[in-house]
């Protein structure tokens, strides 16, 4: 049997650099639902190595957008907000990463994505 549908846990003393990172709150809606506390992490299947899994191919590429794009038109403003708000979190920390990485300081990146952002007014 394959590992499809289950978590994948990180190794112990493994660091990802989204560690401490603070979402916003699941919609009322998902308030329930139980996420791993890593759910977020990009790249965590590059860092696991995972079963071989035989291709299926009981529904094609097409067929799969397709029904992900009509799903996603049917979603309430509540979750796309939050799902807007979370993805513009977890690119921040990503850009971080990747300029600490790449020998900047984690402040210019923090500084660089507040730049990007444009302003809003109330009024």
């Amino acid at each position: 049997g394959g590992g499809g549908g289950r978590a994948v846990s990180l190794p112990p003393g493994v660091e990802t650099g989204y560690e401490g990172l603070e979402l916003p709150c699941l919609p009322p809606r998902f308030r329930d639902l139980t996420l791993p506390h890593d759910w977020y992490v990009p790249g965590k299947r590059k860092l696991v190595k995972r079963n071989h899994r035989k291709v299926h191919g009981v529904i094609s590429f097409k067929k799969m957008a397709q029904d992900i794009a009509d799903a996603w038109r049917a979603v309430d403003d509540v979750t796309i907000d939050f799902c807007t708000r979370a993805a513009g979190i977890i690119a921040d920390r990503y850009r971080t990463i990747k300029r600490v990485r790449d020998g900047g300081s984690p402040d210019a990146a923090a500084t660089a994505a507040r730049r990007r952002r444009p302003e809003t007014s109330s009024g």
